[in-house]
């Protein structure tokens, strides 16, 4: 089961996170930068530098909860061995912002789709991608053992899941410390700037998440073998890989 405490949430519905997440589309990527210092991209980067080398010349990444597609952007500048990449998420208001940076974007030799969708309902043949990522999303998905089912058999044997995802503290004051930050100034500032209820849900969706230990037996429940993981923010953002079987 996941850690909770006191004044945690869990997503209660896909609507419910669609609502959420049209609502704030307009000012994602902006609250993003400013909330985070910038760190959000920085992560992002690191998590493309962990893309697997692709088993033929061109390499397919689906990425999940897709967002304005960051991730994507930055596996098209950063990692050329990848050709096709795939955004998906449940907000069109989301998808519509990925699309309008896209266009500011040379897509050479390269296609990029977004398409709306669930990630517990992949519309994708199996062993399509070469790496699944999700960032910042899991914790959002209801049915997060029916994601992971659905990741591993959209992924090549031998592809990768790559994790990237604010949890609850382990051990540290000092993460503590930052979640209490992150709890109170985030909705005053979304208040401010776009959705108070929607920057009260995000914080305290990290509390209602799984830590490591549990997301790691959940992963294997499902096919995959941990790799490796890197921990930010003194353990609240964590960078995570499995392997499929």
């Amino acid at each position: 089961m996941p850690h909770t405490r006191s004044g945690s949430i869990r997503p209660e519905s896909e609507e419910q996170v669609l609502a959420i997440f049209d609502k704030i589309a307009f000012r994602y990527d902006l609250l993003n930068r400013l909330l985070s210092l910038g760190l959000d991209q920085r992560w992002r980067r690191l998590l493309v530098s962990w893309l697997p080398q692709p088993l033929e010349l061109h390499g397919t990444l689906v990425d999940i909860a897709t967002g304005t597609g960051d991730v994507i952007f930055a596996a098209h500048k950063y990692r050329k061995d990848y050709a096709q990449f795939i955004g998906l998420d449940l907000s069109e208001n989301m998808l519509q912002m990925a699309r309008k940076k896209a266009g500011f974007t040379g897509w050479r030799g390269c296609t990029v789709e977004w398409l709306v969708g669930s990630a517990e309902h992949l519309p994708f043949e199996e062993g399509l991608a070469d790496v699944v990522t999700i960032a910042f999303g899991l914790r959002n998905v209801i049915d997060k053992q029916k994601a992971l089912a659905e990741f591993v058999r959209i992924v090549r044997p031998g592809g990768s899941v790559i994790i990237l995802e604010l949890m609850p503290s382990e051990t540290s004051v000092l993460s503590t410390l930052f979640l209490k930050y992150f709890e109170r100034i985030l909705p005053k500032i979304g208040s401010l700037m776009s959705s108070r209820d929607a920057y009260e849900y995000l914080p305290k969706s990290v509390s209602g998440f799984y830590n490591f230990d549990q997301l790691h037996e959940l992963a294997l429940g499902q096919g995959l073998m941990f790799k490796r993981r890197r921990c930010f923010a003194f353990g609240t953002c964590q960078l995570m890989e499995f392997v499929k079987r």
